[in-house]
């Protein structure tokens, strides 16, 4: 039973490729409690509450989301921030502070 899934699976998923949906669908994770292994499906809410229901031995696992944020070099501070420094620099001569 757990072939049959996994072949539908696939088949799904290049379905999804091929119609350019596969960005608009979540991915979830699916584990087999028998053989504990665990695969990523993207799928609609209803057909992953369909399968759920049908094979009891898969369990949803819930994981991290997988966000990113902007980091690095990427985040400018702006000129108020610069000339509340360069102040804080005249105020105080013997420092370490950072030109922007």
């Amino acid at each position: 039973m757990h072939e049959l899934y996994h072949e539908y699976i696939l088949r799904r998923e290049k379905e999804l490729r091929e119609s350019k949906q596969e960005n608009e669908m979540p991915t979830y994770t699916l584990k087999d409690t028998k053989t504990n292994s665990t695969w990523d499906v993207i799928c609609s809410w209803d057909e992953l509450q369909t399968t759920l229901n049908e094979m009891p031995e898969l369990i949803h696992v819930i994981g991290m989301p997988k966000i990113v944020h902007e980091r690095g070099t990427n985040l400018k501070v702006d000129d108020g921030f610069r000339e509340v420094m360069s102040k804080v620099k005249e105020k105080h001569r013997v420092n370490n502070i950072k030109d922007y």
